[in-house]
């Protein structure tokens, strides 16, 4: 038996790399106990550590990129409250370049800190491509902290804004106390100037595809503000505000560039900052978890797999059914008719066994016992993985006798 464990990061607990290790962990532990030991080498595990839905990118894509040769640069960033700055990597290899939003833009904020948070350091991270002659840029785009519809990274890459008043906050690095950051400033500015950036990208001929599993509208609940709302309970009447803000940026930036983007596939990925991609850069969109298996090779290691092993902190029917334009791994286990077991920490009640079926996963497992808080599940999440892991093998391992 040769056991695929491709699991996803779990969000504030462990990366999917150590998710990966401790549920090998727990498959040694099924093996040891319930194989003799002539036989145990026909019993192995192989890892793949996969992306999440909004992290992990390049973490997990790394290893398959410099086999191709990419090499990784370095770039000082600023975070979304514009008041430290972060290291953050760019993977690249001659005109090609592999980008993660998360790491600029992921830090966590206050929910007042999310009313000014701004993109800026997305678009110095695009911008620094640029300047390394990168013209084939490929973004992973999720869920990150901050909702400015892009006014953040606009500013980066070059394009004016007049009109707008500049909030002041003594915290902010002088070095951008000129950049406009509250969503509100999409209704204030008297007009904007990108001629510079649009020269740019003519002179270069760039090209920006944004990879996301966010297939998200730009506007109504489930749009940036709406899932905003949601995810961090923001619910003041300024949090609230913002959803037509949202609108009168689309509107202003539609009106300017002769379209509308707004019901396009993925434009409120990252906070809006997708939509603004697509006015400035005409980005097109690609599924982050396609393109990762593709990099990986999934399709060769399922070939040679008995079973796959996966999983995540939250498994929501969003992730099996509003994304359904990703076919994911589960749909690539069922193609090559490899069990799919899915071990997580919890399950909304709306994903039902027929339609995790139908998906491709053939078990889904919960890893939390009892009742047990958020709070206390996170520190424990590896030991959970592990002995989930080896429980179900055991047991697995008890039918196959």
């Amino acid at each position: 038996m040769k056991v695929l464990v491709a699991m996803k990061p779990f969000k504030d607990a462990i990366a999917a790399d150590e998710a990966c290790d401790f549920v090998q962990l727990g498959l040694k532990q099924a093996f040891d106990r319930m194989v003799p030991a002539a036989e145990r080498a026909n019993y192995t595990s192989v890892k793949v550590p996969l992306p999440g839905n909004s992290e992990g990118f390049l973490a997990a894509v790394r290893p398959a990129l410099t086999a191709q040769g990419f090499k990784e640069v370095k770039v000082a960033v600023f975070d979304p409250s514009l008041t430290h700055t972060l290291e953050v990597p760019l993977l690249v290899k001659g005109k090609e370049c592999y980008l993660e939003a998360g790491l600029a833009l992921g830090r966590k904020l206050t929910k007042a800190q999310m009313l000014t948070a701004s993109s800026y350091g997305l678009g110095q991270l695009i911008a620094h491509a640029l300047d390394l002659g990168c013209t084939d840029l490929k973004l992973s785009l999720g869920d990150v902290g901050c909702c400015d519809l892009g006014l953040g990274l606009m500013q980066a890459l070059g394009v004016k804004f007049e009109g707008a008043p500049v909030v002041k906050n003594k915290k902010v690095k002088s070095e951008v106390a000129h950049v406009i950051t509250p969503i509100m400033s999409w209704s204030k500015f008297t007009s904007f100037d990108d001629s510079v950036l649009k020269q740019r990208l003519r002179a270069s001929g760039a090209k920006l595809t944004i990879l996301t599993d966010h297939f998200i509208p730009l506007d109504g609940s489930e749009g940036p503000v709406g899932r905003l709302v949601m995810r961090h309970g923001a619910v003041s009447a300024q949090h609230k505000s913002m959803i037509p803000l949202f609108r009168t940026g689309n509107q202003r930036l539609a009106q300017h560039y002769g379209c509308d983007v707004q019901n396009q596939l993925g434009a409120g990925a990252g906070g809006g900052c997708a939509a603004a991609l697509m006015y400035l850069m005409n980005a097109q969109v690609a599924s982050s978890m396609e393109t990762a298996l593709d990099l990986l090779d999934l399709d060769h290691k399922l070939e040679e797999a008995d079973l796959v092993i996966t999983g995540e902190g939250l498994v929501q029917i969003q992730s099996l059914v509003f994304q359904a334009k990703a076919e994911g791994l589960a749909a690539r286990a069922k193609k090559h008719k490899v069990p799919l077991w899915l071990l997580c920490g919890e399950m909304d009640n709306v994903a039902s066994p027929q339609l995790l079926l139908d998906k491709g996963i053939t078990a889904a497992l919960s890893i939390s016992h009892g009742t047990i808080t958020l709070e206390e599940a996170l520190p424990v999440t590896g030991a959970t993985l592990m002995s989930t892991a080896s429980n179900a093998m055991i047991m697995a391992l008890s039918v196959r006798k």
